[in-house]
């Protein structure tokens, strides 16, 4: 076998089998993930909208019960208060004097 004729013979099919590679098309699974149809697109943004909406308004209506928790308590304190007087009044708040003038706090 000559030589000069193996070696010519071998690359003539290494190119044979480049352009054999080149025209194969994509395997159907090429190890990424396709791309999506639009109408896909626009229902994994309504949902993405959805649930951060949602997050806000629980975060919201938690933080408003809060609130209206401690409203009740304040409301509450502030009705004893007004229904049975302050209870007691210390012995330093009975007069309060300022640079105007005195102010007498009844007993």
């Amino acid at each position: 076998m000559n030589p000069i004729l193996h070696s010519k013979w071998v690359e003539q099919d290494k190119a044979k089998q480049l352009r054999a590679l080149q025209l194969i098309r994509q395997p159907v699974f090429s190890g990424r993930t396709p791309n999506p149809i639009p109408h896909q697109q626009a229902q994994a943004r309504l949902r993405r909208m959805l649930k951060a909406t949602s997050r806000k308004h629980r975060i919201e209506e938690e933080r408003l019960d809060q609130i209206n928790f401690e409203n009740k308590i304040l409301y509450k304190k502030m009705t004893q208060i007004l229904k049975k007087g302050s209870g007691h009044v210390s012995p330093a708040r009975k007069s309060f004097s300022n640079q105007r003038g005195s102010v007498n706090y009844p007993l």
